[in-house]
């Protein structure tokens, strides 16, 4: 029955960390996106500001 694999009490514990080096790509994608929406909003927003409306 046992084939070898040895569960910690917690079961999810084991899955996390042989998947560790995914989720941390997978966090880190997600930081650098987030990081980039956020510049390009920011120079959307100061673009507009910076210039006067010529009405």
């Amino acid at each position: 029955m046992n084939g070898g694999v040895r569960r910690p009490a917690g079961g999810r514990t084991m899955p996390i960390m042989a998947n560790l080096p995914y989720t941390l790509a997978l966090i880190g994608g997600f930081v650098l996106l987030a990081l980039v929406i956020r510049a390009v909003q920011t120079r959307l927003a100061v673009r507009p500001a910076r210039r006067p409306p010529t009405r």
